[in-house]
This record gives C-alpha cells, sequence and structure tokens, in this order.
C-alpha cells in the first residue's frame, strides 16, 4: 500500500540563520514521504542560498513579493501535491515522530485536523503544554477554546485547506481565524494529541506587549467576521474577553483611558458572566497605575 504524500509548507522571511534547523526537523522525519515547500517572503538576507544548498530533492523553494506570513501559507497551499498539508515555522524545529503520530491518528479516527500541544518552559524546569484546556480526543468548539493552538503544531486533510485560506489581512490570531472558520462550518472534525511533538518553544515578546494596535485589529476582525461568536463557542469567548481585558490594561499603563474602558467593555460582552466585576476590575487596574 503506497503512504501518502503529506506536503510541508513554511513561510520565511529573512530567517536565514534558523530556516536550515526548521527544514532539517523535516527531512529527518521517520515519516519520509513528504515534500518541503519553502516560500520566502521577499527575504533580503541569504535565505534563499540557504535552502538552495539543502541537498533533498523533496525541498521546493518558491519565492514571492512580501505579502506577509498568511500570503505565503496561501502560496504554498496553492503548489500543493499532498493528500496532506502541514505547516511549520521557520525557526521552530519538529520531534521526529510528528508527522507519524498524527498521521496514525487520522487513519485510526478519521480526523480532518489534528494537531499536538506546544511545550513552553515556564521556569525551574517546569514546562507547560499548550493549550491547556483541551485534553485528547475530538475538540468540542462549544465547550473547547481552539485559541492557542499552533499553526506549526497542525496537520490538514487537503480538501479541508481547498475550501479555506488563512485571512492575509488579520495581523495576529491566524491560526485561530481559519480554526474557528473551519470548525463553524460543523462539517470538519478536530482532534488533539495531548502531547508535544515539536522541540520546546519560547513565546517572543514582539511591540504587542507595549501597543495594543495588532492584537485590537485583530480581535476587531474577528468580531466582524463572526458577530455569533459568544453562541458558536462560549469557551473560546471568555479567551477574547482576556485579550481585551489584556488590551484595556496596556492602555492603562499609556494613560490612553478611553480605550481602556472601551476595551474593558467589550470584555464585558464576551464574558457575561463577569459583566458586574469588570467595571470595579478597571477602577482598581486605574488606581493601582496612578499610585
Amino acid at each position: 500500500m503506497n503512504k501518502p504524500l503529506v506536503t510541508v509548507i513554511i513561510p520565511t522571511y529573512n530567517r536565514a540563520k534558523t530556516i536550515e534547523r526548521s527544514i532539517n526537523s523535516v527531512l529527518s522525519q521517520s515519516y519520509s514521504n513528504l515534500e518541503l515547500i519553502v516560500v520566502d517572503d521577499g527575504s533580503s538576507d541569504n535565505t534563499k542560498s540557504v535552502v538552495e544548498n539543502i541537498d533533498d530533492s523533496r525541498v521546493r523553494y518558491i519565492w514571492q513579493n512580501n505579502s506577509g506570513a498568511c500570503a505565503a501559507r496561501n502560496n504554498g497551499i496553492n503548489n500543493a501535491r499532498g493528500e496532506y498539508i502541514a505547516f511549520n515555522d521557520s525557526d521552530d524545529t519538529w520531534k521526529p515522530n510528528k508527522l507519524e503520530k498524527q498521521l496514525e491518528v487520522v487513519t485510526k479516527t478519521g480526523a480532518d485536523v489534528v494537531f499536538c500541544k506546544l511545550s513552553i518552559p515556564v521556569k525551574n524546569g517546569y514546562k507547560k503544554l499548550q493549550p491547556e484546556g483541551i485534553n485528547e480526543g475530538f475538540v468540542n468548539f462549544r465547550k473547547n477554546s481552539v485559541a492557542g493552538i499552533g499553526t506549526q503544531t497542525l496537520l490538514f486533510k487537503k480538501k479541508v485547506l481547498t475550501k479555506f485560506r488563512f485571512d492575509e489581512e488579520i495581523p495576529r490570531f491566524q491560526d485561530l481565524e481559519i480554526l474557528i472558520n473551519i470548525m463553524n462550518s460543523r462539517n470538519y472534525e478536530l482532534y488533539c494529541i495531548n502531547e508535544s511533538l515539536l522541540d520546546d518553544y519560547k513565546v517572543s515578546r514582539d511591540s504587542i506587549s507595549v501597543n495594543s494596535n495588532k492584537l485590537i485589529t485583530a480581535l476587531e476582525i474577528l468580531e466582524r467576521k463572526y458577530p455569533d461568536l459568544k453562541n458558536i463557542s462560549p469557551a473560546l469567548s471568555r479567551d477574547i474577553s482576556g485579550y481585551f481585558r489584556f488590551s484595556s490594561k496596556i492602555e492603562i499603563k499609556n494613560k490612553n483611558y478611553f480605550k481602556a474602558v472601551k476595551y474593558e467593555f467589550k470584555a464585558i460582552m464576551y464574558e457575561e458572566r463577569k459583566k458586574l466585576l469588570y467595571p470595579w476590575i478597571l477602577l482598581r487596574d486605574i488606581v493601582r497605575f496612578l499610585k
């Protein structure tokens, strides 16, 4: 029996220092019937030469003008020949059995999309598996929040990605948005492997830690596209509430109190169980900052 071909897509931009490790972690998979498409999103460093120096016929290099990681992922999907499609990031590495384990789950369960956890070092050698609220098995979209599922953990049946694409306008939560879209269709099953099949993931601090522009833009796009999200997935709605609260706290630190109040009330909208508490929480945060 012929093994199905898996297409792995790595979008990259100026990652010449890390891309080789990411590629090698894919090429050294115990499941070897794969093709690897590296989509270069207009790098200005020597990413192209690093990729082209890798001597493996399974690797394909595609250049595009700088359009963003989601455009690169969609470009890879358009060029994929595999029956299954997986993604890695150009600075992440997989464990050797990732694809093998995920394909075993697909065969056993019939799942359309399979993901594993991310192992995140916290402190003193302790690691947590993210997302924390989902256990092994099929995901109930109403009861389980799909926030925190990383693109690099996902394996799709290609038929899913013939109907859905990554939103190229959203600046954050691209993985979350496509999963909401897929799960909201109610035509596909999502399965969780309750272990990490990637090397430890380090959460980077970026500009979002000092301003909430990208975060808010992404949340507003989700609001517009999925106005009934609170009813579709109450569990995810609570996480969206938390993101708005996080944005509110950033605006308090930046002394943008009007925005802080606006985002706090959006948080209330997504988490009605705490609607009587949020005004007091907002007032407490402002007082703490002013001290």
